[in-house]
């Protein structure tokens, strides 16, 4: 029986991405461009760090 499949492979493909930063991966991305020397990767790096703690404020 040959049956197309109904899953949207970019949903996977955005599944794993997630996956492979939950694991680790995105301290390496982040050490990566930390040692390129790149002009872009400055503002990659802004997107991945986090903001500090403050408790919560409004």
């Amino acid at each position: 029986m040959n049956t197309k499949s109904k899953r949207l492979t970019s949903i996977d493909a955005l599944r794993g991405f997630d996956m492979l930063l939950i694991a680790g991966g995105g301290s390496f991305i982040y050490r990566f461009l930390e040692n390129s020397g790149w002009s872009w990767a400055d503002t990659v790096l802004k997107q991945m760090g986090h903001t500090k703690w403050n408790g919560f404020t409004f």
